[in-house]
């Protein structure tokens, strides 16, 4: 059974075609206008119902859709964007409106996650690798800078194209039990006995 591409929505359409669009090596990034659309789909209501309109009704979600996409375009803090939408709608940045836009992000990730099921099923993309192969990555350490190191592949999260990855130099344990395994795109793995990957400077 594949994994649904998006809710059942108008969104599903411009999802696939992006989907699509991204070719068999490209992935939709985070960053595609259509994942901060779906986030803001997704809390639209629960934003609605707590911005009121001048007669006590709730706000049109539709309405409050397009503002979140407009105003995530340059904020991911909640606060600047809770300020933004008070400035529409005359209502005070409270912990209501903080609350369900601290869901933001978490909405992002899941319609990223979404986004890249429906690529990876538009593709066939496919493991080259299996769990327990050795394998090189480039990735960041515990400080954030990046670094290439050597590692093993513990599992392998097809839905999403990525390996699950662990590495000593990562400070990770050995074996699959090990916690804190990290998840990898397919394309961003090598087995361990290829060219070193580039590193960003």
């Amino acid at each position: 059974m594949t994994a649904p591409l998006v809710p059942a929505s108008t969104d599903a359409a411009a999802a696939r075609l992006t989907a699509l669009r991204s070719g068999p090596g490209r992935r939709p990034s985070l960053a595609l206008p259509i994942v901060r659309e779906l986030a803001a789909r997704a809390i639209a209501g629960r934003v609605a119902a707590v911005l009121r309109t001048p007669d006590g009704g709730p706000a049109d979600p539709d309405t409050v859709t397009g503002r979140l996409v407009a105003v995530t375009r340059h904020h991911r803090d909640p606060q600047a964007i809770a300020e933004a939408l008070a400035r529409h709608h005359d209502h005070p940045v409270d912990d209501a409106l903080m609350e369900v836009l601290d869901d933001f992000a978490l909405e992002m990730l899941r319609a990223h996650d979404r986004l890249v099921a429906a690529w990876v099923t538009a593709h066939a993309v496919r493991p080259a690798l299996a769990v327990g192969d050795a394998v090189r990555i480039t990735t960041n350490d515990r400080a954030w800078h990046r670094v290439t190191v050597d590692g093993e592949i513990v599992g392998i999260d097809a839905v999403h194209a990525r390996y699950l990855v662990t590495s000593e130099a990562l400070g990770h344990g050995a074996g699959p039990a090990a916690p804190h395994a990290r998840a990898i795109p397919f394309e961003d793995v090598l087995a361990a006995d290829a060219a070193p990957l580039s590193v960003a400077a």
